[in-house]
């Protein structure tokens, strides 16, 4: 038997209409899918189902089981009409999801001006919107662990966990991150490297562009064309999500590279590089089915190997990741691998060995890193003088996660980071910051507080005065 779902999904405004009227469902009631009848008009770009539900009085601020709105997949969707129409019946611009991603965030991501003017217009705090980005940016670039307040459009606190993202956005992150550096003075003793780093940007942009094309309510059949030019590039980069895990594959050449430092790589090496052996099944249809086909685990770590006939040649020693910023982790380890492949391919260092030129390679990925590391962290610093105290408060929390957990004493880079964090920790407000963290690692000691301690000696500060 048809559900009021099936009809909003498959059906017309008119069958709509017709089962309603038979049928007498509550309009607001949670589907068998999890969704509402808003969300599911929303979700399915049906908008004159969605104004007809909204003249039937639906309650447009009911959630679903992630505690999305339809406002939030109108947004999602880049549905300006259907939005407005959410709006203009008191649709809430600043809801936020169980994750306390607000409505406004996909949008600012997507660069969709009207919408972001449409949602502002109507309230939409944008500060909420970017401290959600810019926090969650922080806890990917720097490998936080657990979770932060921030302040949401009421100025109350929300927990926002520093992990998990979403492919699509931090491929254009690392993106942006790579072409601002290569525009940077501080790139300069590194000039004779730009022109292999400019592939590395196309191929970043060419998987950011792959992955938008994942978008559920795109028509991938009118990309088939624009997918089918970016697959038939010699150089490749592969960006693929399974069952909640990122990773990314590697082609160049006959070339095959797998990019994965979670479960996987802690046992088999972070970054594998390989010889196919079955590069003719390598083709641009096999690699669109591989993206946008849903993927078992067994296949993405054994069956694939097996299709292509990979033959080990060797590895790019790299950390496997720590938290749960695979979208992160997998993607920026795709720098040094392929720098690595040009160089080598291009004969650019002939009096180095393999070995040597991995040195290289990582040398420059290195550099780049801690440079957007310093960005990122001057521009929070920078954002917590403009911010309002509750803000400031949130954003000191944040700088406190990353001295703990990412400043080392013996790394003298650190050093100045550190001072940098700590003028804003010992500002009277934010010193309970620090007196948590040295109550919780150095009573009774661990090499955690011992760091601490370390780095707020090397600032002038006696820690037992805090304490």
């Amino acid at each position: 038997m048809k559900t009021l779902a099936d009809e909003i999904i498959y059906g017309t405004k008119a069958s709509v209409q017709a089962f309603i009227e038979q049928h007498h469902p509550d309009v607001n009631e949670t589907d068998e899918y999890g969704f509402n009848p808003i969300i599911e008009a929303t979700i399915v770009n049906k908008t004159d189902i969605g104004l007809y539900l909204i003249q039937l009085g639906v309650n447009v601020n009911l959630a679903d089981t992630t505690e999305r709105t339809a406002l939030h997949w109108a947004a999602e969707n880049n549905n300006i009409e259907l939005a407005r129409l959410l709006l203009q019946q008191n649709a809430d611009p600043n809801a936020y999801t169980a994750g306390s991603q607000p409505v406004l965030v996909v949008p600012l991501l997507r660069k969709q001006k009207k919408m972001i003017n449409l949602l502002i217009e109507h309230g939409a705090d944008l500060n909420f919107a970017k401290d959600y980005i810019n926090t969650k940016m922080l806890g990917h670039i720097y490998n936080l662990q657990g979770v932060v307040d921030i302040v949401n459009h009421k100025r109350a606190f929300i927990e926002l966990s520093y992990e998990g993202y979403i492919l699509e956005f931090m491929l254009y992150a690392i993106y942006d991150a790579l072409h601002s550096f290569i525009n940077h003075y501080s790139a300069k003793p590194f000039r004779s490297y730009f022109g292999y780093l400019r592939p590395i940007l196309k191929s970043l942009g060419g998987a950011a562009e792959l992955i938008q094309y994942q978008q559920y309510n795109l028509d991938r059949k009118h990309y088939v064309q624009r997918i089918h030019e970016i697959l038939s590039r010699d150089l490749l980069l592969i960006p693929l999500a399974y069952i909640g895990h990122a990773i990314s594959f590697i082609k160049f050449g006959n070339i095959w590279v797998r990019c994965d430092r979670g479960e996987y790589g802690r046992k088999y090496g972070c970054i594998n590089i390989y010889q196919l052996q079955n590069p003719h099944n390598i083709t641009p249809e096999f690699l669109s089915k591989l993206i946008y086909t849903k993927q078992t685990k067994e296949f993405i770590t054994e069956g694939l190997d097996e299709l292509l006939q990979l033959t080990p040649l060797t590895q790019i020693p790299i950390a496997p990741q720590i938290t749960g910023n695979c979208s992160w982790a997998n993607i920026e380890a795709s720098i040094p691998t392929i720098l690595f492949l040009l160089l080598k391919h291009h004969h650019s260092l002939p009096n180095l060995n393999d070995e040597e030129i991995k040195k290289q390679a990582l040398t420059v990925y290195q550099f780049w890193l801690e440079w957007y590391q310093d960005k990122t962290l001057n521009e929070c610093i920078d954002s917590f003088y403009q911010a309002s105290p509750a803000r400031k408060a949130s954003k000191a929390a944040v700088l406190g996660a990353v001295l703990i957990q990412q400043c080392h004493y013996e790394n003298i880079r650190n050093i100045d980071r550190v001072n940098r964090i700590i003028k804003i920790l010992m500002i009277q407000e934010y010193q309970p910051i620090l007196i948590s963290y040295l109550q919780a690692y150095c009573y009774p000691m661990t090499l955690g507080g011992k760091n601490l301690r370390s780095l707020l000696e090397s600032c002038g500060i006696d820690p037992d005065s805090l304490v």
